[in-house]
């Protein structure tokens, strides 16, 4: 613009080159089939999705092409079963939430400066500062109606209606992971603007607990403030994409969903602290427990004052099967050593975290309620790996043993014949 003399022939090089990067912008014929909010958002992405393709050509950028470059080859970002990191997931971390040095400059910092100084409508300029100022979030689905859902951010504890066009049908009490952005036009929906990640374990009470850990990391910040700031940036640039990439369990065509706890690695399934506890198998629906479980202990169980009041909220129904049978395969996977067989010791410390564990669930089933679970998340919140062990054990009660309704009474270890016999007794959820 300074020059004196125009180099025509680059001139029209420049607008030749500008038309072929404007063809890569979704066009307004696709727009104009997407929720208007959300379109809105499409158009102002793919024209800061243009900047940031010249500016990271330019050497000032060495910085970001050095973060941007690795990671992209490393999670390959496109949809499962390629990868769990979606590219909508990964563009927004790499132009919003990517901060380089102490002020945490971003892509989308300097591509907001850079359209300001060309002359960009106001308007798509609100726009690109709106999805800079965005984040993710953890949001709990309160209601439903087709491609509108109504959210509620655990860690502001806002509501908002917003459009999800991803075509994942969502329930109403699931958790997401997502980007969820203000409504761009007057009176409209606000907008889920990545595609959600569906958060399957553990559930709401535990990722609350976990919101509580990170927050306290920051005490001189208000909740909301230390949260807005984790969930934006984490520890370190790339938590967020790892915790989503190990925590990968399954997807559908609209959504990914994913298994743990960003700071338990034992709770995700491609950790490699990974601590699964193996599903029933199919042949042990009668009751039967497998050789190794039958080699280790001999069960002989007693069953006392099963049917107790019938003042219960849900209608009581118990096994035929012996109750040590049930609560010696419930705790079958924690008490597996690879060295061994467990001492007495570590026997008794396994029976006695199975039982807190399954008669919590057993009060909670029977009354309608989370008191107990949330009793013993909170004994445990400070343990990171021992409540990442409590969450699979509570996801194996209900899942596998949601009908046994017994509560775990008494129970005793007893050495007979060279064998290690459990003696159990049940009783009605009423009769503590």
């Amino acid at each position: 613009m300074r020059m004196k003399v125009v180099d025509l022939a680059a001139f029209r090089a420049g607008q030749e080159h500008a038309e072929v990067l404007q063809s890569s912008v979704t066009p307004k014929e696709q727009l104009a089939e997407t929720h208007p909010a959300h379109a809105a958002y499409v158009y102002a992405q793919n024209q800061m999705s243009v900047m940031a393709e010249q500016l990271l050509q330019l050497p000032e950028m060495k910085s970001f092409v050095k973060q941007i470059g690795p990671a992209e080859d490393e999670y390959m970002p496109s949809w499962p079963p390629m990868s769990p990191i979606s590219t909508s997931f990964f563009v927004c971390w790499s132009t919003y939430d990517l901060g380089i040095g102490a002020r945490r400059e971003t892509l989308g910092h300097i591509i907001i400066a850079v359209a300001a100084e060309c002359g960009t409508h106001p308007g798509i300029l609100t726009l690109m500062q709106t999805l800079q100022d965005s984040r993710m979030g953890i949001h709990r689905v309160q209601e439903r109606d087709g491609a509108r859902v109504w959210l509620q951010d655990l860690a502001g504890d806002h509501t908002c209606t917003a459009v999800c066009t991803s075509g994942h049908s969502a329930r109403v009490g699931e958790l997401w992971y997502a980007r969820v952005l203000p409504s761009p036009l007057p009176g409209a929906d606000h907008v889920v603007f990545t595609s959600p990640y569906v958060l399957t374990a553990p559930d709401a009470t535990a990722w609350m607990a976990y919101l509580d850990r990170a927050a306290s990391r920051t005490p001189d910040r208000t909740r909301e403030e230390a949260l807005a700031q984790h969930l934006k940036w984490g520890p370190h640039p790339r938590y967020w994409l790892e915790f989503v990439f190990q925590a990968y369990s399954r997807h559908d065509s609209g959504a990914i969903f994913l298994h743990g706890l960003p700071d338990v690695p034992e709770s995700r399934p491609h950790s490699g602290n990974y601590q699964p506890l193996p599903a029933r198998s199919a042949t042990d629906t009668d009751g039967e427990i497998d050789a190794q479980a039958l080699r280790r202990v001999s069960l002989q169980g007693s069953v006392a004052d099963l049917r107790g009041d019938r003042t219960m909220k849900v209608e009581l129904s118990f096994p035929d099967t012996k109750i040590s049978e049930a609560f010696l395969e419930f705790a079958e996977p924690v008490l597996v050593k690879e060295q061994g067989p467990p001492t007495p010791e570590e026997v008794e410390s396994v029976l006695r975290l199975a039982s807190t564990v399954w008669n919590a669930v057993v009060f909670d089933t029977v009354r309608g309620n989370t008191e107990w679970v949330t009793k013993v998340r909170k004994q445990v919140a400070d343990q990171p790996p021992l409540a990442a062990l409590m969450e699979q054990m509570i996801l194996r009660k209900k899942s596998l043993f949601g009908d046994d309704l017994r509560l775990v009474g008494e129970y005793k270890l007893v050495e007979q014949d060279g064998e290690r016999r459990l003696r159990v007794e049940a009783r009605a959820p009423t009769a503590t």
